[in-house]
C-alpha cells in the first residue's frame, strides 16, 4: 500500500514566536508531513520576511480573511496539489513529536468511512484544553467499543490538530469561508460527520498555547470588539437556523431569535446590543454557499 501524503496546514496571524515553536514541532514529527502550508493572514510582526527565509515550506499570503477563510484557502490548496490528508491547526498549536504518527497508525485512519480523525488537546499546564474539547457522538453503544482502544467518535471537533480525508472533502465541499471565525469548524466537521465516521486518537496529543483556558460561549465573548461579537452572532443564528427542525414555524424562529436578542441585551450591558440585535437578523439572512474542491489538471 502506498504511504498516504499529509499535508500540515497552518494559518498564522501577528503571532511569529508561537508560528516559530509550530514550524519546529512539524519539522521533528516521527511521521513528517509531506508538505508544510502555511497560511499567512495579513500579518505584520516580521512573519512574512521570517517564512520568506524558509525553502521547506509552501506559503501562501493572504488579506485579512479570518480564520475560516484561511482554512479554505489551505485546504483547496492541499486537495489541488495532491495531497491524501489535510492535517489542519493555528499557529498556537504545538504537537507532540508523534502526533501525526499516532494519528496515521490508527486503524480508523485506514477506514473508507473516516472523514476526519484528530488529537487529544492539552493546555499549556497540562490541564485539558476546554476550548479545544470536541462533542463526542451520543451513539454510546460506540463510546462503550472504542474507549478501550483508545478512540472516541465525533460529531465535531476544532481546528487543532485534526485531519480531514480526500474524500471527505471531495463529497462534503469545503469550509464556509464567509463566516470568518466563530462556529466554522463546528460547521465544517459536522457537514462531514453526517457522512462519516470521525474520532479523536486519545494516543496523539498537542498543546494549545491558547492565553485562557475556558469554554467559547457568550459569557466569554465580553470585552471582545463589538465587530467580532456581531460575527459571533451571526454565525451562532445562522446555524440555529440553518439545522431547526424541518417545517419549524417561521413564527418559532423568530420568537427564538427575540429570545437571543434579550440574552445578548442582559450580557453584554456596556456594549452596543443594537447592533448585536442586528447581527441576530443577519444571521437569520445569512446563506453561504458551500464551494467544491477541484484537482490541478
Amino acid at each position: 500500500m502506498n504511504k498516504p501524503s499529509v499535508a500540515a496546514i497552518i494559518v498564522t496571524h501577528n503571532r511569529l514566536s508561537l508560528l516559530k515553536e509550530n514550524i519546529g514541532a512539524l519539522r521533528h514529527q516521527t511521521r513528517k508531513p509531506d508538505e508544510i502550508i502555511v497560511i499567512n493572514n495579513n500579518s505584520k510582526d516580521g512573519t512574512a520576511e521570517w517564512l520568506a527565509a524558509q525553502p521547506d515550506l509552501t506559503v501562501m499570503p493572504q488579506g485579512e480573511i479570518g480564520p475560516s477563510g484561511a482554512a479554505f484557502v489551505g485546504i483547496k490548496a492541499a486537495y489541488a496539489r495532491g495531497h491524501d490528508w489535510f492535517w489542519c491547526m493555528d499557529d498556537d498549536l504545538i504537537p507532540d513529536a508523534d502526533a501525526l504518527e499516532q494519528l496515521l497508525k490508527s486503524p480508523k485512519a485506514d477506514d473508507e468511512r473516516t472523514g476526519f480523525i484528530c488529537s487529544y488537546i492539552r493546555w499549556s499546564d497540562g490541564s485539558i484544553c476546554w476550548g479545544g474539547v470536541p462533542t463526542v457522538h451520543p451513539d454510546y453503544a460506540s463510546l462503550i467499543e472504542l474507549f478501550p482502544q483508545g478512540l472516541l467518535r465525533l460529531s465535531s471537533a476544532t481546528f487543532l490538530s485534526i485531519l480531514f480525508h480526500r474524500r471527505a472533502v471531495a463529497k462534503k465541499g469545503l469550509p464556509l469561508r464567509e463566516m470568518f471565525l466563530w462556529y466554522f469548524d463546528e460547521e465544517y466537521t459536522n457537514r462531514i460527520s453526517d457522512d462519516f465516521l470521525c474520532y479523536q486518537v486519545l494516543a496523539s496529543k498537542a498543546e494549545h498555547r491558547n492565553k485562557v483556558n475556558r469554554w467559547l460561549d457568550f459569557n466569554n465573548m465580553v470585552g471582545l470588539q463589538i465587530e467580532y461579537l456581531q460575527v459571533g452572532l451571526r454565525n451562532f443564528v445562522f446555524l440555529r437556523e440553518r439545522d431547526a427542525p424541518p417545517g419549524c414555524a417561521k413564527l418559532w424562529r423568530l420568537k427564538s431569535a427575540m429570545r437571543l436578542q434579550l440574552l445578548v441585551w442582559r450580557q453584554f450591558s456596556g456594549a452596543n446590543w443594537r447592533k448585536l440585535a442586528w447581527a441576530i437578523c443577519c444571521g437569520l439572512f445569512f446563506n453561504p454557499k458551500i464551494e467544491m474542491p477541484e484537482s490541478q489538471k
